[in-house]
């Protein structure tokens, strides 16, 4: 027997066998019971937001709603079947009584599920998820009730429907060098492809982070997605590498030391030519993973570095033949991209108080094949911190005329050899300053054997 606030859903789900995103709400509220379709109070902005994702017209009376709906392959139900409400207030709910939502998985090609806003999650985890095993995407509800939300929020986190979909550009044909503007959609596929590593990996992944140009917003990219996967071992990633392969990430031989490659996209799995993905999983910490993420940062951090990277990318673009034109693009890139992680390797830690080890104390006698050095000065390097050689980064420490193990100081300058693969920087006590003669004289032991630039930020 029903209570006397026990409300029963009136609303029957959209769906067809087209369908293949499944939008499911928590329970109709006051005015969608009385219009009798779903989201019919006029300051809900899912139609509004849909469209806008969807970049189409607003469709505005139930029968438009519906079309719509179906012309984008979109299922629309609600989680809660029955249950005691006071009025909209999703809060009150209680004894749920959920909907059979089998009814559209039997019949409906669904592959995602989306649950609009954080009561329908609550709801879909608790009486739903166990039966559907398909874990859904929780999106900010479109509820006049998420004021702190604006419209073009709501658009911009909505957008991931059109990576659902498949309503955007991802993937090129093996060999094909295209580029193209920045699509939000690339990062909200970078987002769900790192949750299904994590799905997979369990804690041998020890980070995972979207990288390369499709993680760079001012610039155009490949449409494809770059994802490295932090480890501390390769053995214990090999160890998943079925489990990854049946997922669709294939493992191919890298030409890149000190990385193993998996790779995603019709291509691999031998039902076209595209590919999508490429996961590189390199040792967490290590100097390619350094590497990787101080590229992706700086160049969103620096507008100028960005938009220089992508006049060179268009450049190479341009010169390559459409089908085969990939080695040039790639080797093309190559000394920009190790410039400019040297660059911001440096920017990274000028003016920065850190603690070096120091492996060549003052008085250290280094004998090299022509000569011997014998070091006026300590000189160490930064833990975890890499050179361009692949080397922990170095440091002179001026001002410090005993020999030391470990030393606390700042980073005032850096020592730029513009005929090596490295630079070093230049640290000193704190309250202590150099020129940069007085530096030279100090670093020329050593740096009267390279082409050396001396820059310090005092």
């Amino acid at each position: 027997m029903l209570s006397g606030n026990t409300v029963i859903h009136n609303i029957d789900p959209v769906f067809d066998s087209e369908s293949k995103i499944l939008i499911l709400g928590s329970f109709p509220s006051v005015k969608s019971r009385e219009t009798e379709f779903f989201y019919g109070h006029s300051q809900n902005r899912f139609w509004s937001v849909l469209a806008a994702v969807l970049d189409c017209e607003k469709p505005e009376t139930v029968g438009e709603k519906k079309d719509f709906l179906l012309k984008n392959r979109i299922a629309l139900w609600d989680v809660v079947g029955q249950c005691e409400i006071t009025g909209s207030a999703d809060t009150s709910i209680k004894n749920v009584i959920p909907n059979d939502i089998s009814v559209i998985l039997k019949n409906a090609d669904i592959s995602s599920i989306i649950v609009n806003g954080k009561a329908a999650e609550k709801y879909y985890n608790k009486y739903l998820l166990g039966k559907t095993g398909i874990k859904a995407v929780c999106l900010p509800s479109t509820s006049p009730a998420n004021a702190a939300k604006k419209p073009e929020d709501l658009i911009a986190e909505w957008s991931v429907i059109n990576n659902l979909l498949n309503n955007y550009r991802l993937g090129l044909k093996r060999g094909t060098v295209a580029l193209y503007p920045h699509e939000t959609q690339w990062e909200y596929e970078a987002k769900r492809t790192i949750e299904k590593l994590k799905s997979i990996l369990g804690t041998t992944a020890v980070d995972i982070q979207h990288i390369g140009s499709t993680a760079v917003k001012s610039i155009c990219a490949k449409p494809i997605i770059d994802i490295a996967v932090g480890v501390n071992s390769f053995d214990e990633i090999l160890k998943k590498k079925a489990e990854l392969e049946e997922s669709g990430f294939y493992f191919r031989e890298s030409r890149v030391e000190n990385q193993l490659l998996f790779a995603c996209g019709s291509y691999y799995d031998g039902t076209g030519e595209k590919q999508t993905h490429f996961i590189h999983a390199v040792i967490h910490g290590g100097s390619e993973w350094q590497n990787y993420l101080l590229f992706r940062d700086y160049l969103n951090e620096n507008i100028t570095a960005a938009k220089e990277y992508e006049a060179l990318k268009l450049k190479l673009a341009e010169e390559c033949p459409v089908d085969s034109g990939r080695e040039h693009y790639l080797s093309g890139k190559h000394g920009f991209i190790r410039n400019l992680i040297r660059t911001a390797l440096i920017k990274k830690y000028l003016g920065k108080t850190v603690k070096i080890e120091i492996d060549r104390p003052v008085g250290h006698i280094h004998k090299k094949e022509k000569y011997t050095i014998v070091y006026p000065v300590n000189y160490g390097y930064i833990p975890g911190a890499y050179g361009g050689d692949g080397e922990e980064l170095d440091v002179y420490l001026l001002g410090v005329d005993e020999p030391v193990k470990q030393y606390t100081c700042k980073i005032i300058g850096a020592v730029l050899r513009k005929n090596d693969v490295e630079d070093k920087l230049i640290a000193v006590p704190e309250g202590i300053s150099f020129t940069v003669d007085e530096a030279y004289k100090q670093i020329e032991f050593q740096e009267q054997w390279y082409d050396t630039e001396i820059k310090l930020y005092n």
